[in-house]
């Protein structure tokens, strides 16, 4: 018994060997989380690709049914036997830039047609300009060409046509001007509309 009571006393005084603990937990854990928060973030930014993706296609489906809306209308215009159809021309005689404006003298909405318009800087558009008076002018949109000068607009003037004498496109910047701020790119009169 005394024997075995100092072996006790013995083992209580050597110290055992602390437990030991493994050094692969904290590296798989470390490991775990960095690529979770890799799939996130990859996760994330592919969700972002899609929904800007998406977005872009809605947009182009809105431009595509306008275009279509527009054709739709010019169609119409052109199979109607009431129509007027408007040639505009440039005053350069090296120029091909050339339109057709169908309306309907008595209304106040139209179609232009264009082609061979000069494409634009993103800043800038072409306006059509309805004038009427001596100098005065209603603004009867404002529109793009695509890379080969073709371009469509649908016009909803503020009066019927009959009251108007000329019609004119120039270039203006984006968003439109109030007035007139370049020469005319291409124009006709509406005499006896």
């Amino acid at each position: 018994a005394a024997l075995e009571g100092s072996m006790l006393t013995a083992s209580a005084l050597v110290p055992s060997p602390p437990p030991r603990r493994s050094t692969l937990r904290p590296r798989w854990a470390f490991l775990l989380t960095a690529a979770n928060i890799a799939l996130c973030l990859g996760g994330g930014w592919w969700t972002w690709q899609v929904q800007q993706k998406t977005a872009l296609v809605h947009l182009r489906w809105q431009d595509v049914q306008r275009q279509l809306a527009i054709q739709n209308q010019a169609f119409t215009l052109i199979t109607a036997p009431e129509v007027r159809p408007v040639a505009l021309r440039s005053g350069k005689i090296e120029s091909q830039a050339r339109g057709v404006l169908l309306l309907k003298p008595e209304e106040s909405h139209a179609v232009l047609i264009v082609q061979d318009l000069p494409p634009l800087q993103r800043d800038r558009a072409y306006q059509l300009w309805l004038g009427w008076g001596d100098r005065q002018r209603d603004n009867g949109g404002v529109f793009r060409v695509d890379e080969q000068g073709f371009g469509l607009l649908r016009i909803t003037a503020p009066r019927p046509f009959t009251a108007y004498q000329r019609v004119g496109i120039t270039e203006e910047p984006a968003g439109g001007s109030p007035g007139p701020t370049s020469p005319r790119v291409i124009g006709a009169t509406l005499e006896g509309s």
